[in-house]
């Protein structure tokens, strides 16, 4: 599914900020083990910077041409919201030893989902076909 951090087709693309690992708060083994139990596979993104993380996947598409999907992680984040979304999103929240305390599949646009518990949040179009 994931090694190291990237996706099966080897993307990994980098929204902000330069720095990964530890100094963002998740490092790369928790999110593999978090994509593990969820199930999920794609495109991994990674969304550490002001405007990665307003925008999120609202400019993203939900799937690329070859029906990849794109699974996009939020560093220290409580909260998201699904404000001028296109698509649905499949949402978990997560904690900083990789345990997924909350999934919501299909959040339609325009909600708000808050976990206070959680360290990370990990999204993906819930519209793509992909599994």
């Amino acid at each position: 599914m994931f090694d190291g951090g990237a996706a099966s087709d080897g993307a990994v693309k980098r929204w902000g900020g330069k720095r990964m690992g530890r100094k963002l708060g998740v490092k790369g083994s928790t999110v593999r083990s978090a994509l593990s139990s969820l199930g999920w596979s794609g495109r991994l993104l990674w969304a550490d910077g002001f405007w990665s993380r307003l925008l999120g996947m609202m400019i993203e598409p939900p799937c690329n041409e070859t029906g990849i999907p794109p699974v996009m992680v939020l560093p220290r984040c409580k909260s998201v919201h699904t404000c001028g979304m296109r698509y649905s999103l499949d949402i978990a929240f997560v904690d900083r030893d990789g345990a997924v305390l909350s999934t919501y599949e299909e959040v339609k646009p325009w909600r708000v989902l808050f976990n206070p518990h959680a360290s990370f949040v990990i999204e993906r179009a819930s519209t793509c076909g992909c599994k």
